[in-house]
């Protein structure tokens, strides 16, 4: 795909003039074949549509919090908070790793490890504060692994916690577990992440 660069006499380009397709997206002017895809519904295509919806699942249960460390990053692409998570989470066109819930924020040191056990009745999640300040509290969030529904989530300046199954009423399988560090001032860090079964 090209871009288009407007000048004083050209501020804007739409439609289409044969196969070439103009558009413009948030003061973005773009140029590109139009094409016809010999099969609408391929494995591939399946597949990165399953991504989004992901994605877009993932989206809609983040806290006010997190939504707002992507919102206040993402002007710097002119785009939005949405659109930037979305980026940097269907990179591989499989969505199944959420490794990145926040953007990386240099003035937040990230926790330095998590980890997460299903025993007997409970999830235990411990993880290592690392070099963040004493001040920082953790943001704690875990997510079924398959569909990204959240089913629990904390704030804490705990160094580990147990969850126990009553509060989670966990069915059997995989879910995910996320940890990023919140500062009051500069807000969250890069989160880090694990996985645990239970069955």
């Amino acid at each position: 795909m090209s871009r288009i660069t407007y000048t004083p006499l050209v501020s804007d380009v739409r439609g289409k003039t044969g196969d070439i397709v103009f558009s413009a997206w948030k003061g973005r002017g773009t140029v590109r074949r139009r094409v016809t895809p010999a099969n609408p519904n391929s494995a591939g295509q399946q597949q990165i549509r399953a991504a989004m919806a992901l994605v877009v699942a993932c989206w809609q249960g983040l806290t006010a919090a997190v939504k707002n460390r992507w919102d206040a990053e993402a002007p710097a692409r002119r785009i939005s908070g949405f659109n930037m998570f979305s980026q940097e989470n269907i990179a591989d066109e499989r969505a199944d790793n959420w490794e990145q819930l926040t953007p990386a924020n240099a003035d937040v040191e990230p926790a330095a490890s998590v980890s997460a056990a299903w025993n007997v009745s409970r999830v235990e999640v411990t993880w290592d504060i690392g070099e963040a300040a004493a001040a920082d509290h953790a943001y704690l969030a875990i997510r079924e692994a398959e569909t990204s529904v959240l089913v629990f989530e904390a704030t804490t300046t705990d160094m580990s916690a147990e969850v126990y199954d009553w509060e989670l009423e966990l069915e059997n399988g995989t879910y995910c577990v996320y940890l990023c560090a919140n500062h009051a001032t500069n807000g969250l860090s890069a989160s880090v992440f694990t996985t645990f079964t239970k069955s």
